[in-house]
């Protein structure tokens, strides 16, 4: 972790990333729920509590954030449940918290979507509330016009 206690892909502070998981934590000792992540917009995994049986969150997150965005962008939707047809399959729903970020919550099959599913809606006003704080943000990240530049005189060869 960097010295500012800053995490600098999601430019969170690391008390902010607390705070998200101990949310993550309530939400699911209320629910039926058995495992939820909030990711960015690339899927990188800001923070994530109990387990999920698909695969890999890492990998997951990727690959579901996508697939999220994509829907949310053409439907005009800022949830969406998808239900797999494999019978040990987990429920994923997911509910858009900010324009970047995203809650994924792992749900059996055995567990009521209607149960889960307000206490997701409490859980996002929890997280917009800590996220949109003064204190959640870290140090700025570096500019995206240094990035630009960089890159450029990268490849301005090619």
């Amino acid at each position: 972790m960097p010295k500012s206690g800053t995490f600098p892909v999601c430019n969170l502070s690391a008390a902010t990333i607390d705070t998200i998981r101990n949310a993550l934590e309530v939400m699911l000792a209320e629910s039926k729920a058995h495992g939820a992540m909030v990711v960015d917009q690339s899927g990188y995994v800001i923070a994530r509590r109990g387990t999920t049986r698909l695969m890999d969150p890492d990998e997951l997150a990727t690959f579901a954030t996508g697939a999220f965005t994509s829907f949310s962008m053409a439907l005009k939707i800022d949830e969406m449940t998808v239900e797999f047809p494999k019978k040990q399959s987990d429920l994923i729903h997911f509910v858009q918290i900010n324009p970047t970020t995203i809650l994924m919550v792992f749900i059996s099959r055995t567990a009521l979507l209607e149960s889960v599913r307000p206490r997701c809606q409490t859980l996002v006003k929890k997280l917009k509330t800590a996220m949109q704080a003064k204190q959640a943000v870290g140090e700025a990240m570096e500019s995206l016009d240094f990035i630009s530049s960089k890159l450029d005189e990268m490849f301005k060869d090619l």
